[in-house]
């Protein structure tokens, strides 16, 4: 052996192909150049560079094992036409990637050749043949759709080669495709040819037609199939096992000379020195090809589907692979998740779930398949809106962010892309729900009509079809929750005649507008019907508007109740507007104009009647009632906004009853001074008690006054326990503990039976009525330590009814009804509810709230001058949250921002009423300063809203 042989710096490749085959890149490599377009060259090539190998005096060593993984590599590479089309373009040039694009159909030898690449990996990867190894042979065969008669003749080809010479491949007629026709995009391991186009015919059956089955793939033919494939597993172990003793020791020492290698294409950088990987960022213009505007077929998405399987198990063998793999598999179902079932939509989530989990051990992979998921959402970054084509990926990908947002365990730089990608495409804080993949596609969905029509907008046909993508997104986010489509749809409207051009001028808008009606039910319930009428009764509606809507729901909808006579003509009158809305509240039951001038009447009432029980001074308790109590108003005077008046009604009718329920949840009891002060109380019913001494009857009467909706006194309640405890005769015992019993939610009643502990005597019976006071489990009499644990659980349970009663207790009963208000409100306009049903706290449902006013406010301020804007506003939110400490403070600066952009609103929409709005904002500013508590202060801002909103219905208050 030479010296030179063992020269250190000497490439493994020079050593056994020469120095023309190391010179770098997969072409040089197989001796072939840039921009070969035919499968059959590119195994040919492969089969001579391991005859050459096998051929060298070092064959039988490690290296040259090396060298023989490097040449199959690179075939597998070679073999997949778009790596295939990038590794030309990247070492011969645009000109070799356009001749490689023209390739001809995969055959069943470059399956071959990518089966036993795949079965050197997993030998070299589980160390040799076994069960481990056998599943994962198992896997790759049914991801590259190969049979099991494939599988096992790669096998003997790798038992085989070394011993023999190989064999010539024939080469196949190159099957070329016109210049411009495009082709599906593979959706497979990289290297994975697609199935045979062309396959050669194969013999003749010579089963008679009767004996033959039937090819369908059902279920139970899948069954057999996996059993035979584990039975020929198992029978090629031996084969496999002589592959590798052959292909180590069998091989011929004679040394031959390598392969002649064409010479290289002329580059004009220096080449690398290695063969790469898949490019996780390949440089320059993207170079997958154009999409395809006919939607894939069933098999093109279930093969989509299965490359995000393969993807995840293909991050074992080679991660660069496997990347390349999960990016053609995400684009594909990203542009089309549309057309998936749900079933298959988050079969698809979970795959991508999945992905990123077990990519998290490389950080480079995982970074780059986050920005994967995250390309889609790109066209939405900056307030901006994607093209027809983009608007399923838009949608799917901050589906996918939000989804992936809820995560734990993946890394900070991987969390970091997921996080900006949602917050720069849908803005603020994650939507409510974060964690599921609809939370996310429904805020975009959200987001987007409004970005249509304020944004750059296409021709009218690109236009329409941007439109109705967005609709069938809207049915596939939402397959199961008609409301929730149903207001996304009307969240589309709004924009429309809010936002958008009139449509007697744009005939895109009109489109839209007649594709978004024709899309809604218009049944008995939908808030459709509700929209309608109030949009004749807004002002902001134009005629032209509310003919384009009720010509298309008129001539061309199945609504009930609208004959072709219920349009409104283009150049109308209010008078006409106004029969036209009677006729449509009369044909669906709607509430007519008398009713809703009592609920517009009842809402008043109420808001005065809040503010005069708000004056003067109060304690904070009192203050913060006041505010749940405003805050159910300003929902109301909402529902009232958007049509909803039943709801409305609903809830001025059950205006006081949660707040009263919440004060009063402890009137059982005197309540927690009672119990810490007991010299206040007479004990007027002990006295009775103890009056009737020996009559047993009376005694057992008096305990049947006491009940779970009296009040007890600490003395009464002694008594009643110590008669529970001890009292005679039985009968007497036995209503002492009924009557303890039923007023086990009282203070006082637990602290007497406290009292009975040191000397209680040890029965089963006490033992189970302790058990039964403080809800836990029977403390055993036998147990040493009885006292002392009876005393423990009846001290702690005293101390929980103590917290629930007092003035803290009650603030934790009003709290959540604050959040559940606001959290109504906010998902009015559509911000999804949370994922577990629980509502949103406060600050954080008033933030989005918030937003939704910021918006409406900055679209009307647009252009506008004399009135405040909603930049600047923004600002001052900005400086005062800076300084709010905790929940309370950061809910009281959100609620005032949205005061204040309320009062930005009605100068807009009624600018002979801004000074109006303005005086109330600084009658709220005085109060704000002379309060002596934020309770109080979030009570003067929530009573200061519900007047701004009877200015924008245009109500006085008296």
């Amino acid at each position: 052996m030479s010296a030179m042989s063992h020269a250190p710096g000497v490439s493994l490749v020079a050593r056994f192909l020469g120095e023309d085959a190391a010179r770098g890149g997969p072409f040089v490599l197989l001796g072939l150049r840039p921009g070969i377009a035919d499968d059959a060259v590119v195994i040919a090539a492969l089969e001579g560079r391991l005859a050459a190998v096998a051929a060298h005096r070092q064959s039988e060593t490690p290296e040259a094992d090396e060298v023989r993984l490097a040449l199959h590599a690179a075939a597998a590479q070679l073999l997949d036409p778009a790596v295939r089309v990038h590794l030309a373009r990247k070492w011969g040039g645009e000109a070799a990637a356009q001749q490689a694009a023209l390739a001809s159909p995969s055959s069943e030898a470059g399956r071959g050749v990518l089966l036993e690449h795949d079965a050197l990996l997993t030998l070299a990867r589980y160390g040799g043949w076994n069960q481990r190894s056998l599943h994962r042979l198992m896997l790759l065969a049914r991801a590259r759709e190969a049979s099991p008669d494939e599988l096992v003749g790669a096998l003997r080809r790798l038992s085989s080669r070394g011993v023999t010479d190989a064999q010539s491949v024939p080469r196949s007629a190159p099957v070329r495709v016109a210049r411009g026709e495009l082709r599906p995009l593979p959706v497979r391991l990289t290297g994975l040819p697609t199935p045979l186009a062309d396959q050669p015919p194969r013999p003749a059956d010579p089963r008679p037609p009767e004996m033959v089955r039937p090819e369908e793939d059902d279920p139970a033919k899948r069954l057999l199939r996996r059993g035979a494939f584990v039975f020929v597993g198992g029978f090629v172990a031996l084969a496999v096992i002589g592959s590798i003793a052959a292909i180590i020791v069998t091989a011929p020492r004679t040394p031959v000379e390598p392969a002649p290698v064409p010479p290289p294409s002329t580059r004009a950088a220096a080449e690398p020195t290695r063969v790469e990987p898949f490019p996780l960022r390949p440089s320059g213009a993207k170079e997958t090809a154009p999409r395809a505007t006919v939607a894939p077929s069933a098999s093109e998405m279930n093969a989509a589907l299965r490359g995000l399987d393969a993807a995840v198990d293909g991050l074992a063998l080679d991660s660069g692979e496997a990347l390349a793999l999960f990016r053609s598999s995400v684009e594909e179902v990203a542009a089309y998740w549309c057309l998936l079932t749900p079933d298959r939509q988050r079969a698809a989530t979970n795959s991508v779930v999945e992905f990123m989990h077990s990519a998290s051990a490389v950080p480079l992979i995982a970074s780059a398949a986050a920005e994967v998921v995250a390309s889609g959402s790109v066209a939405m970054r900056d307030g901006s809106a994607p093209a027809a084509e983009g608007v399923w990926a838009a949608v799917w990908s901050v589906g996918m962010l939000v989804r992936l947002s809820g995560e734990s365990g993946l890394s900070a730089a991987v969390s970091r892309v997921i996080e900006d990608g949602f917050r720069q495409s849908i803005g603020g804080a994650a939507p409510a729900g974060a964690g599921s993949f609809e939370a996310g596609a429904v805020a975009a969905l959200g987001l987007l009509p409004r970005r249509f029509v304020l944004g750059e907008r296409p021709d009218r046909d690109a236009e329409l079809e941007r439109w109705k993508r967005w609709v069938r997104a809207v049915e596939a986010a939402a397959p199961e929750q008609p409301a929730r489509r149903t207001e996304l749809l009307l969240a589309g409207l709004d924009a429309l005649v809010l936002a958008g051009p009139e449509p007697d001028g744009d005939q895109a808008v009109a489109d839209a507008m007649v594709e978004l009606t024709l899309a809604l039910t218009w049944r008995r319930g939908d808030r459709s019907r509700t929209w309608l009428a109030q949009a004749f009764g807004n002002p902001r509606v134009s005629n032209a508007d509310l003919h384009v809507i009720t010509t298309a729901l008129a001539t061309r909808s199945n609504a009930e109740g609208v004959d072709p006579l219920m349009s409104l003509p283009a150049r109308s009158i209010d008078a006409q507007r106004h029969d036209l809305r009677n006729k449509y509240e009369t044909a669906w039951g709607l509430p007519s104009a008398a009713q809703r001038d009592d609920l517009a009447d009842s809402w008043l009432r109420q808001l005065q009647r809040v503010m005069r029980e708000s004056e003067g001074d109060r304690a904070p308790i009192e203050h913060l009632a006041s505010a749940v109590l405003a805050a159910r108003l300003n929902a109301a005077a909402a529902l009232r906004w958007s049509g909803g008046l039943d709801a409305a009604a609903v809830l001025i009718d059950r205006l006081d009853a949660p707040v009263k329920d919440a004060m009063e949840a402890a009137r059982g009891s005197v309540g927690d001074q009672a119990v810490v002060s007991p010299g206040r109380f007479d004990g007027a019913w002990a006295v009775r008690y103890i009056s009737a001494q020996r009559d047993a009857d009376a005694r057992v009467a008096l305990l049947r006054e006491l009940g779970g909706g009296s009040l007890l006194d600490p003395i009464s309640g002694e008594v009643v326990a110590q008669e529970a405890v001890r009292g005679s005769p039985a009968q007497v015992r036995q209503a002492a503990r009924d009557t303890l019993l039923a007023l086990r939610m009282n203070a006082s009643a637990v602290k007497g039976l406290l009292e009975q502990a040191p000397t209680m005597p040890r029965t089963i019976q006490n033992a189970e009525l302790v058990a039964q006071m403080t809800g836990t489990s029977v403390v055993s009499v036998r147990d040493p330590d009885w006292k002392l644990k009876t005393r423990r659980v009846l001290v702690e349970r005293l101390m929980e009814l103590l917290a629930a009663e007092g003035e803290v207790g009650r603030v934790d009963r009003l709290a959540p009804l604050l959040a559940e208000t606001y959290s109504g409100m906010a998902s009015s306009s559509l911000a999804p509810t949370s994922s577990d049903g629980t509502p949103a706290s406060a600050d954080e449902s008033a933030a989005r709230l918030r937003a939704q006013w910021q918006q409406l406010a900055a679209e009307l301020s647009a252009g506008r001058s004399g009135i405040v804007r909603a930049e600047e506003i923004e600002r001052r939110r900005t400086a005062r949250l800076a300084v709010a400490g905790g929940p309370v403070q950061r809910f009281a600066v959100e609620q005032l921002t949205i005061a204040e952009l309320l009062s930005a609103v009605i100068a807009v929409e009624r600018p002979e009423r801004a000074a109006e709005a303005a005086g109330v904002l600084g009658e709220l500013a005085n109060s704000r300063r002379a309060a002596t508590h934020v309770l109080h202060q979030i009570a003067a801002t929530e009573l200061a809203i519900g007047r701004l909103w009877a200015i924008r219905f245009g109500e006085e208050l008296q």
